[in-house]
């Protein structure tokens, strides 16, 4: 990833081994917008920069999980090490997040809409 300005650069998060293959990233301890943000912004990164390394990422909350392929690096490394030492190089930056969209999906029930309702329902023995 190119060189970030240090006021663009973000502070990486707390990083932990998780498992044997994976690195888990730690936005924060709660549940809260600014976190969540942070997780997908170096999630949207990661998937730009997608090292050879890099299995899967995996989004929550306050966390990213990173699995790593092992035999990626020789096998006189160990590749959580090196996945760690790699993030610690990047610049990663605030100027990735991407603003939220809304999608709206209408819902219909009955009528029209479900004529299959009725006996559904009934099958199910519920009310439709």
């Amino acid at each position: 990833m190119p060189s970030a300005d240090a006021s663009d650069a973000l502070d990486l998060p707390r990083i932990e081994r998780l498992g044997e293959d994976a690195v888990l990233l730690r936005f924060g301890t709660g549940i809260d917008a600014a976190s969540n943000a942070r997780v997908h912004s170096f999630s949207r990164q990661l998937d730009t920069l997608r090292p050879p390394w890099l299995i899967d990422v995996v989004p929550a909350y306050a966390s990213l999980a990173l699995f790593v392929d092992a035999t990626a690096w020789p096998e006189n490394c160990d590749p959580q090490t090196e996945a760690i030492r790699w993030l610690g190089a990047q610049a990663f930056t605030e100027s990735a997040c991407v603003a939220a969209r809304l999608v709206s999906i209408d819902v219909h029930y009955g009528g029209g809409s479900g004529p299959d309702l009725e006996s559904v329902a009934r099958h199910s023995h519920l009310a439709p």
